[in-house]
Formats: structure tokens, sequence, C-alpha cells
């Protein structure tokens, strides 16, 4: 049962880029003729596979995450169907998986440092987005640890907008989608819309 173990859906914000045209409303795929050398964003490797396609059965230790594909499919719950000489399911079985040993930081979401170390940007339920946009705008060199989404990163960068066809005057609407919880209770589901330059993204000290 694929569960992502920071639950980024529920407590961070999701950044979705977009540009005014849609010609390319999949360039943040994992795959596609926009991905170049990219294992700085997306953590791809020869090391980075599905869950299904571990090359040994999984235990329920801690270990590394290789990229984003084995974070999207990380198995931190397991679920086993119990079924009949039939086939038919009579129950399942639920059981605790595997703990990741360093969490692998989600390209699409912005972080931020603080006392206990640097986790994802959250949604605030009395706070609007562009008060943070200096934690989401965040160039990665500033020291902190904090920096934002590797995918704005991404399109920022020159070679980027060469296979764009675009400049780094060039506006791009980004959505953010999530969720405001307090614990496991879920409080409000927000969609809110910010304007991003590449040439701010790319600009140290933004």
């Amino acid at each position: 049962m694929p569960r992502l173990p920071h639950a980024c859906i529920a407590p961070a914000s999701t950044r979705l880029p977009a540009n005014d045209t849609e010609r390319y409303p999949l360039a943040f795929e994992l795959q596609g003729p926009l991905q170049h050398s990219s294992v700085e964003v997306w953590g791809t490797s020869s090391h980075d596979k599905p869950t299904w396609e571990a090359p040994a059965p999984l235990t329920a230790d801690r270990r590394q995450v290789g990229g984003i594909r084995e974070l999207f499919t990380f198995q931190s719950r397991r679920l086993a169907l119990v079924g009949d000489e039939q086939g038919q399911v009579l129950g399942v079985r639920y059981n605790k998986g595997s703990k990741v040993e360093e969490l692998l930081h989600d390209p699409h979401l912005a972080y931020r440092a603080g006392e206990e170390g640097v986790f994802p940007l959250r949604l605030q339920a009395d706070r609007a987005l562009w008060r943070d946009s200096s934690t989401y705008l965040l160039h990665r060199g500033n020291g902190s640890g904090g920096h934002a989404p590797h995918t704005l990163e991404w399109l920022s960068s020159p070679s980027t907008l060469r296979l764009l066809g675009t400049s780094r005057d060039t506006a791009y609407a980004v959505d953010v989608f999530g969720l405001v919880n307090d614990q496991a209770k879920m409080e409000l589901w927000r969609q809110e819309r910010a304007t991003i330059y590449p040439s701010i993204l790319e600009d140290p000290d933004r």
C-alpha cells in the first residue's frame, strides 16, 4: 500500500507551475522530452525505482529513499488481503511498513529551516500564502537549509528556459494546493495562485 510517509498532501503545500499558454501542462512529470540531467531536482538515478521493482522483498526497517519514484511508492504501511480457496477476499491484515532513514525532499514543496530541522512549508488557516513568499522563493545557497521547490529552481535555469522557448521575464502562474490540519483533524482545503518570474528565482539575493 503506497503512502507518503511525510503526508505532504495534508500538512504541506504542493506547487504546480504552468504557463499561460498551457503548452507544457505535463512539463513537470517524471518522464518526458523536457526532462534533462535533473538528478538535483527529481532525485532520479539508477537506484531510484518504484517499490514493486525492488530487487529484494522489503522489510520493516529504516532505509534510504533514492528518488521521487521510490518516495511516491514508499510503503510506510502494508496491507495483505486474506482470501479463500475460491479467490474471495475474507479480510485484510494491516501492519507497519518501513521508516525513512533520511527523507528525500519532495521537489514540489518549499522547505523552511527551524529549531528542530528543515521541514516543508505548511499552509496556515489565518495566514495568506504571499506572506510566506520569502520562504517559497528562498535561494538554495542561503545557508539555512531551506529552499524554494526544486521544480521552480529547475524552471528558472537557462537550459530549461531555452527548452521551453521562454525567457527569464516570462510570468508563470503557480497553483498551490494543500490541506490545513490539526494533528489528525482536517480543518480546511485551500488552493491559491501566485505569479513567479524566473528572473527572480535565479537571483541569489532574492
